[in-house]
C-alpha cells in the first residue's frame, strides 16, 4: 500500500524513515562486578590456557594408481602439555582412524597446535585403549611447553567445582564448568 501524496514509498518504508530521523545511538549500560567465584574462573582459564593444546591426526595415504601420497585428516581434539620435554596428553580415539567404518591402525602423523598459534609435529610415543588415553611427543621448543598443573584424583569431592578447557571442533579454547557429580565409578569398556 502506498502512502497518499508518496508515490513509489511504502507504509512501511514511510515508518522506517520515520522512526530513523528520532533515532539516537542508546548508551552502554555499565558492566556489572564480577563475583569472587567469577574472578576465580577467569583467574583459572588464564592460567591453564597455555598448557591445553589443539591436537589434529592425520593418516597417510597412497594413490594406487599414481602413488602419490597425501595425508587425510582422521581427527581433531584437545590434548595437555604434561612435562616440559614435550609429551602432550590426548584421548586415544583422536589418533585412532577410522575411515569409512573400517579402524586403521594408529595414524601415522600427528600435529600440535599450542595457545599460542603456533603448529608442531608430533609423533604417538604411548597409548591405553581401555583407558582411552595416548601419549604424543611434540617437537617444539622447550619454552613452548608449558605443562598443567597436576592434581591428585583422592583430593577429590562430590560437589566440587570442576573446569574443561577444549578444542571442540577446532574451536580455540571453550570452557565449561560443572562440578564432581560422583567419586569411585568404574565403567567397563
Amino acid at each position: 500500500a502506498q502512502p497518499p501524496g508518496k508515490p513509489g514509498v511504502s507504509a512501511e518504508d514511510a515508518a522506517i524513515q520515520r522512526f530513523r530521523a528520532h533515532a539516537k545511538p542508546r548508551q552502554v549500560a555499565p558492566p556489572a562486578a564480577l563475583s569472587a567465584e567469577e574472578k576465580n574462573t577467569i583467574r583459572r582459564f588464564k592460567e591453564a590456557k597455555p598448557s591445553v593444546v589443539f591436537v589434529s591426526a592425520l593418516l597417510k595415504n597412497r594413490d594406487p594408481k599414481t602413488h602419490d601420497v597425501t595425508k587425510i585428516p582422521t581427527g581433531s581434539g584437545t590434548g595437555f602439555v604434561w612435562d616440559e620435554w614435550g609429551h602432550i596428553v590426548p584421548n586415544h580415539h583422536l589418533i585412532s582412524a577410522e575411515i569409512g567404518g573400517k579402524l586403521f591402525a594408529d595414524v601415522d602423523e600427528v600435529e600440535v597446535t599450542f595457545s599460542n598459534g603456533k603448529t608442531y609435529k608430533g609423533r604417538v610415543i604411548g597409548y591405553s585403549f581401555a583407558y582411552d588415553i595416548a601419549v604424543i611427543q611434540a617437537f617444539g621448543p622447550p619454552e613452548a611447553m608449558r605443562p598443567i598443573p597436576i592434581g591428585q584424583s583422592s583430593n577429590l569431592r562430590v560437589g566440587q567445582s570442576v573446569l574443561a578447557i577444549g578444542n571442540p571442533y577446532g574451536l580455540d579454547h571453550s570452557l565449561s564448568t560443572g562440578v564432581i557429580s560422583a567419586l569411585g565409578r568404574e565403567i567397563a569398556t
